[in-house]
């Protein structure tokens, strides 16, 4: 039932596929094993949410010190695009422009743009 949901969640957090079904397999998990913790009449979906991007940053944290990491002082090489191109993109463009981001940008990008916070 929330699966794609949950897998939307995770395709934004992760570089490839497999690692968002990863996530999204480590999350349920969690859910399950933590169930007796949801709090009935408040939205289950806001609390899957918290749970799937906890777990993909933990997911991250793990895998941090196997991967290539990109200094910030390189983000100014990056040009950023106009707002008529922008417009021009699909969802799976922007969804593949997200995960070709090194993964501490795709973490902060997903948290303060998708996420609010």
């Amino acid at each position: 039932m929330y699966y794609g949901y949950a897998m939307g969640i995770c395709l934004r957090y992760s570089q490839h596929r497999e690692e968002a079904v990863e996530i999204l397999n480590d999350g349920f998990v969690k859910i399950f094993t933590k169930l007796q913790h949801y709090t009935p009449g408040l939205s289950f979906k806001g609390w899957l949410r918290k749970i799937m991007i906890h777990t993909a940053i933990d997911h991250f944290r793990q895998q941090a010190k196997h991967s290539h990491q990109v200094e910030i002082s390189f983000a100014s090489q990056y040009v950023a695009e106009s707002a008529t191109a922008l417009d021009q993109l699909s969802e799976k463009e922007i969804l593949e422009a997200i995960q070709s981001l090194p993964p501490s940008y795709r973490i902060v990008f997903n948290l303060f743009v998708i996420e609010g916070l």
